[in-house]
C-alpha cells in the first residue's frame, strides 16, 4: 500500500525510462501507471489567487505562534483557513484531507506550494520534510519544462532535508524510507534530466546510496540502477541487478512484469546475445524487440 500512494505521489514530477527504453513523461520507477490529477479536472485550474493566499499565510502563521500545543503545521492551519467554496471545488466527493490539498496546489498552483513550503523553512530551518515537498515541486519543472534552474533548486533542497533526517528509520510523511526517497529523486535527477545536469556516474552513486538505505530488502532502485548501467553499456552490473530487482517484494509480479520485459528487450538489443538467464527467452519478446 505504501508504494502506491508512493507512485501517486511522485508520478506527475518522475519520469523515467519506459520499456522500450524511451524517456516517458508519465512513467515513473516501479510506478508508471497513476498519474495524479486535480480532483476537479480542469488543467492548470487556480483554486486561489496569490493575494488571498498571502493572507491566509499570514494568518495560518499567527494562528501557529499560538498553537501552545504544537500539535499542527502551517500547512494544516492554512488547509483550515481555506474558503468553503474552494474546498467544495477541490474534493467535491472526498474526504478534506490537507495531504490531498498539498497534492492540488503542488498540481495546479505549485508557485504557492512554493511559497507555503519556503514560510515551513523560514520558521523551521531543520525541518526536512518542507525540504523534501519544495523539492518534489522543482522536480516538475526539471523534468517537464526541461529547467535546469528548477533541477538545481530540487538537488539544493534534497541535499538539505538529507541533513536533518536522523536515520534510514525515518519516514516521509507516506511513511516510506525517507533517506531512500532522497537518493533515489537525486538519482532519478543525475540519471534522467535532459539538461546538462545530466550525470551517470552521479545517478548510479545516487541509486546504489538508495538500494542501501532502503529498509526493504531487495530494493527496488535495482531497476534503476540497471536502466544506467544499460546507458553505459555496462551489461553484467545490469543483469544482476536485473536479478535483484526480481527478488523485490514491494511490487506484485505482475507490476514487476513490464518493467522486467523493459530491461530485457534493451539487454537483448545491446548484448546480441541469444538467451540471457535472467530474462523470459528472446522469441517470447521478438514482437517487442522489433517494435
Amino acid at each position: 500500500m505504501k508504494i502506491k500512494l508512493f507512485f501517486l505521489v511522485w508520478i506527475g514530477v518522475m519520469p523515467v525510462l519506459n520499456a522500450q527504453d524511451n524517456v516517458s513523461t508519465q512513467s515513473v520507477l516501479s510506478v508508471e501507471q497513476v498519474k495524479v490529477r486535480p480532483v476537479v479536472d480542469v488543467k492548470n485550474k487556480e483554486y486561489i489567487d496569490a493575494k488571498e493566499f498571502d493572507d491566509i499565510l499570514r494568518e495560518a502563521e499567527n494562528k501557529l505562534k499560538m498553537d501552545k500545543s504544537q500539535n499542527k503545521k502551517l500547512r494544516d492551519y492554512v488547509f483550515e483557513l481555506l474558503p468553503k467554496k474552494i474546498k467544495k471545488d477541490m474534493y467535491p466527493h472526498e474526504k478534506f484531507e490537507t495531504t490531498n490539498f498539498l497534492l492540488e496546489l503542488k498540481e495546479n498552483q505549485p508557485e504557492l506550494a512554493i511559497k507555503l513550503f519556503s514560510k515551513e523553512i523560514g520558521i523551521n530551518k531543520t525541518n526536512p520534510y518542507a525540504y523534501y515537498e519544495r523539492a518534489g515541486v522543482y522536480l516538475k519543472g526539471c523534468f517537464t519544462k526541461v529547467d535546469k534552474k528548477a533541477c538545481e533548486n530540487a538537488i539544493k533542497d534534497l541535499n538539505e532535508s538529507l541533513k536533518y533526517v536522523k536515520n534510514d528509520t525515518e519516514t516521509t510523511i507516506d511513511g516510506l524510507p525517507f533517506r531512500w526517497s532522497i537518493y533515489e529523486m537525486l538519482g532519478r535527477i543525475y540519471s534522467y534530466s535532459e539538461t546538462d545536469i545530466n550525470d551517470f556516474n552521479k545517478g548510479l552513486f545516487y541509486f546504489t546510496k538508495a538500494i542501501n538505505a532502503d529498509t526493504s530488502k531487495p530494493s527496488i532502485s535495482y531497476y534503476d540502477r540497471a536502466k544506467v548501467y544499460l546507458k553505459l553499456d555496462k551489461f553484467e552490473q545490469a543483469i544482476k541487478d536485473l536479478s535483484e530487482y526480481k527478488k523485490s517484494t514491494m511490487q506484485s509480479e505482475d507490476e514487476k512484469k513490464n518493467y522486467i520485459i523493459g530491461l530485457c528487450v534493451s539487454l537483448y538489443k545491446k548484448t546480441k546475445r541469444d538467451y540471457i538467464p535472467e530474462c523470459p527467452y528472446r522469441n517470447e519478446i521478438e514482437v517487442k524487440l522489433e517494435e
